[in-house]
């Protein structure tokens, strides 16, 4: 706890991109810790709307004003907020200690008795959410960090103790490197974000650079060579039955997978080879398999009631814009969305929608300049057996356009 002296003089706190997913969370989290947290962002939304409900002063648009009337002991900034922000430049100026998300998060680790980060380049969100709703269905004090919203939450955080701290681990700018955890959890590992690695190897070194940072880790068996050379750390492996080898019958697979009318799954778990206990899914997509397969991993190891797993799963209804079904009074369709944003993640999540057995209209928006770019051959093969495919206009994201 030697760390929390860095409190000790912080009242204040300002948030500069506040209505951004992750940085929201953090600010509730605060306020709920004591801190009088306040915060801007370039336009109003239903994340800033709740945040204003919760006491917390929310500013429209970036004013140095804002920073000189709030007098904050420290400012925090997502990473999509740039230097030559004129909030973030006052602040610096006036010798007002700044802290980018990922430096934010490590400073409040000391606050938690456990740390479980639940990383990988697809899943993390749905997986995190999981796993919150796994522990407070058991009752147990956490306090969780989503980077989207649970639909059965209605919320991306809960602060229901300092037991445990659940959080994301983004491998973006390597600021998962900065969250040393009891538990870390890597879901999977991709070549993704251009404008930072080079290539896969360069993403895989990063990943291995968090398992040394984490006392246990839970890994996909397919991706356990990144972490083969480091014996001193408990591994626990989960993988699918046909993906699974005899060296791998040590972990968590499953067997028996069955696809239901609803496109979810029911699947049986085995440990080490003994049965484990049978599990159904009603949330669209077998790529939910491996999500649900971790976090029953997570929940075992901290002895959590295979009941209460199982009846937390068969219930867990998802995160907003992860496959969200939603009304609409103009088109007689259904309609879903979805954040899927990479080539894989794309790719399966539209072949998982042939269960519907109806032409499939698909409107995507690229995500990142860079992206579009480097994986452009892949993203030409995604959409493939589609009825019909509409693009929209790149969202540039943090990034600014590429020319071609």
């Amino acid at each position: 706890m030697e760390n929390l002296s860095f409190f000790e003089k912080i009242n204040k706190i300002f948030f500069i991109g506040i209505g951004g997913i992750s940085l929201s969370a953090l600010a509730i989290i605060m306020k709920n810790l004591g801190f009088d947290v306040a915060g801007s962002d370039i336009q109003t939304s239903e994340i800033t709307e709740k945040l204003l409900h919760r006491g917390i002063n929310v500013k429209r648009g970036h004013k140095k004003k804002h920073i000189k009337d709030f007098k904050p002991d420290l400012v925090v900034y997502s990473g999509a907020i740039k230097e030559e922000n004129i909030e973030l430049r006052f602040a610096r100026l006036h010798n007002i200690f700044c802290l980018e998300r990922s430096s934010f998060i490590e400073r409040i680790l000391p606050y938690y008795n456990q740390v479980i980060s639940i990383s990988g380049t697809h899943g993390k969100t749905t997986t995190t959410s999981m796993i919150g709703e796994i522990f407070i269905n058991a009752k147990l004090p956490i306090t969780l960090h989503i980077g989207g919203e649970s639909t059965n939450l209605e919320s991306n955080c809960k602060s229901l103790g300092n037991e445990y701290f659940i959080t994301e681990a983004c491998e973006y700018r390597k600021s998962f490197l900065k969250i040393p955890s009891d538990l870390g959890v890597i879901l999977n590992i991709e070549e993704d974000h251009p404008d930072w690695y080079k290539n896969l190897e360069e993403i895989s070194k990063t990943f291995s650079g968090f398992v040394d940072i984490c006392t246990n880790v839970v890994i996909n068996t397919k991706y356990i060579s990144c972490v083969k050379e480091k014996p001193k750390r408990n591994l626990i492996t989960f993988s699918l039955r046909e993906e699974n080898t005899k060296n791998d019958s040590l972990g968590f697979y499953t067997k028996n997978i069955r696809k239901l009318k609803n496109g979810g799954y029911s699947f049986s778990v085995y440990k080490n080879n003994v049965f484990y206990e049978r599990f159904r899914l009603n949330i669209f997509g077998k790529h939910n398999i491996y999500n649900a397969l971790a976090s029953i991993c997570v929940a075992d190891y901290f002895n959590i009631d295979k009941e209460i797993i199982k009846t937390t799963l068969a219930k867990f209804s998802g995160v907003k814009r992860r496959f969200e079904r939603v009304t609409s009074k103009i088109l007689p369709c259904t309609i879903y969305f979805d954040y899927a944003h990479h080539p894989t993640e794309i790719k399966k999540l539209l072949d998982e929608t042939k269960i519907l057995n109806m032409p499939t209209i698909c409107v995507f928006q690229p995500h990142t300049y860079s992206r579009t770019k480097k994986y452009f051959k892949e993203f030409l093969s995604c959409f493939e057996g589609i009825y019909q495919i509409v693009f929209y206009k790149t969202y540039s994201a943090r990034e600014k356009k590429i020319k071609g």
